[in-house]
């Protein structure tokens, strides 16, 4: 059974979207806004294929690539065709942005 990025955003299956970085444009983002191991959906209206997507400004979009942020303003993600690698998060290519925010349990003393 597939598994669809704006599916697990939507369920917050992986953690609390982050209100402030939902679908914000990126020349908007705020990088004190974002905390380590913040889940970074990156969304383009280039491929706009199907009917899972995100629609802002009456405008659609779709998931395209995925990331961790890794702090100081970079990321940790696969580059696509390439390897994993943490890169400046204005070197990927996205118009807007979604947040999601993993909540850890913290271990027992």
């Amino acid at each position: 059974m597939p598994v669809y990025p704006h599916e697990l955003i939507k369920s917050e299956k992986l953690g609390k979207i982050v209100e402030k970085l939902y679908g914000v444009k990126r020349e908007s983002l705020d990088l004190n806004e974002f905390k380590k191991g913040d889940i970074l959906f990156f969304l383009t209206s280039d491929t706009v294929s199907n009917d899972k997507f995100f629609e802002f400004d009456n405008k659609k979009y779709q998931v395209w690539h995925t990331g961790i942020y890794y702090g100081e303003g970079k990321v940790l993600h696969a580059k696509p065709n390439d390897k994993v690698i943490i890169e400046d998060l204005y070197k990927i290519y996205f118009e807007r942005i979604i947040v999601v925010r993993p909540e850890f349990e913290k271990p027992n003393p």
